[in-house]
């Protein structure tokens, strides 16, 4: 059993086709970051802040998070679905996207594309994902690229549906995840502002107990950047795990991603 389905924790996953989505979706957050279950486990833990929304994978990356999308008006094609389930089909009725739905109530996976949406087991799942992959791209250029560039789309289905339905492997007093966390900068020199961060948000990886995960609220963490000692002349480089904040004691900070960050002030 997966760990989303079996934990009953509801999860929104946009696969984009062709099609731009931009029009038919708002909100959320660019995170450009891995794609893992640790991960996804962490964006959609009902107390993160972006557990209500959608994500957007591209490739084996999580492009974007929070992400609201139109509901569907046809709402009898999702009587046995809530909120998530309705948006599912309403992007999959405007967009050639695919989008995986979990259902935090029945523990199962709803998948919506061409305007239609249901119920799949794991071989349907593994199967569709191939398909969609393998038909979102032209035929012409399924032929001039290059062997490595389909297996890696291939594999990154693939990898969608076997992380939400099998999981993955750890010791029961040794577990690994990661969050995803905001970066900030406290006491910048008055009048001025950190003039465009490339990194606004951080990956982080924890190793602990599962009782101490428990007492981890994401929410509560940052990397907090203290610029008080540096001034407008100078581009800094400022490493991120000292400014790490509120992780559990019983937690084992294992990276942060971005190890370090540059920047530079500048006048308002």
């Amino acid at each position: 059993i997966s760990v989303l389905a079996g934990e009953r924790v509801g999860a929104l996953i946009v696969l984009p086709g062709r099609e731009p989505l931009d029009q038919h979706v708002r909100g959320g957050e660019i995170v450009d970051a891995h794609l893992s279950l640790p991960l996804i486990h962490s964006i959609f833990h009902p107390q993160s802040r972006g557990h209500d929304g959608a994500v957007i994978v591209v490739g084996d990356r999580i492009e974007r998070l929070g992400v609201h999308l139109p509901l569907t008006q046809q709402l009898t094609k999702v009587t046995s679905g809530g909120t998530r389930h309705a948006a599912a089909l309403g992007l999959a009725e405007r967009s050639d996207a695919l989008v995986i739905a979990v259902s935090e109530e029945r523990g199962t996976i709803t998948l919506a594309q061409n305007g239609d949406c249901q119920i799949v087991d794991s071989s349907e799942l593994i199967d569709r994902l191939q398909r969609w992959s393998q038909d979102r791209r032209p035929a012409e250029e399924s032929r001039s690229q290059p062997r490595w560039r389909s297996i890696g789309m291939q594999t990154a289905a693939l990898g969608i549906s076997v992380m939400l339905w099998f999981g993955f492997a750890y010791d029961a007093d040794s577990i690994q995840r990661t969050i995803v966390v905001p970066i900030e900068y406290r006491n910048v020199l008055k009048g001025h502002i950190v003039d465009d961060p490339r990194a606004n948000y951080a990956e982080v990886i924890l190793t602990g107990s599962e009782g101490a995960f428990k007492l981890l609220d994401p929410t509560t963490m940052s990397v907090s950047i203290d610029l008080a000692n540096y001034d407008k002349e100078s581009t800094m480089r400022l490493p991120t795990q000292p400014g790490l904040k509120n992780v559990p004691g019983e937690l084992q900070v294992e990276q942060v991603e971005p190890n370090s960050v540059s920047i530079r002030l500048r006048e308002k």
